[in-house]
């Protein structure tokens, strides 16, 4: 058995680190992932559950965003085309892209804002209000397939750290 000391797997390149004692552990003594392979798996996830979601609105004809759009009105109807774009963090070209599939589809309709002469309301029909509606399964089968995993606790932490995270993020 050596007794030399070796580089540690996430010290800079040429250093060494001193073999890690009982009393002591290494920095890598628990295997604690880096920021690539946390990057990695953050990226793995976004795209099984986008995966996820695709396949789940399939049937129901939707996208994504549309689906979003749906989603928002069904929370607070008679919104602001502008405040929508807004939260759903696209440009105002873009949410009026999908407002007007969703018209075309009979899932909303649009009328002047009273309250600025220039802005536009969207509102769900009652089309639209029942497909949302058939639709919303997609958090409960994203609770029944991944958030029972974890206990409460852990999914209060989980919560927890992607926030913290997410207001880490320097844009």
């Amino acid at each position: 058995m050596s007794t030399e000391p070796t580089p540690a797997a996430d010290s800079p390149a040429g250093s060494s680190a001193a073999p890690p004692s009982a009393a002591s552990p290494g920095p890598c003594a628990d295997a604690t992932p880096g920021a690539p392979e946390i990057f990695v798996a953050i990226t793995d996830l976004a795209r099984r559950l986008r995966q996820f979601e695709a396949r789940t609105l399939r049937e129901s004809g939707l996208t994504p965003p549309q689906f979003f759009v749906l989603s928002l009105l069904s929370n607070s109807d008679g919104r602001p085309l502008g405040e929508l774009a807004a939260i759903s963090s696209c440009t105002r070209a873009t949410m009026t892209g999908i407002a007007d599939t969703l018209e075309r589809k009979a899932l909303i309709r649009r009328g002047p804002n009273p309250d600025d002469s220039r802005g536009t309301l969207v509102w769900l029909t009652d089309q639209g209000r029942d497909l949302h509606a058939t639709t919303t399964g997609l958090g409960e089968m994203f609770g029944s397939c991944c958030c029972e995993l974890l206990p409460s606790e852990e999914s209060r932490e989980l919560m927890r750290l992607l926030e913290r995270l997410a207001q880490a993020m320097p844009f």
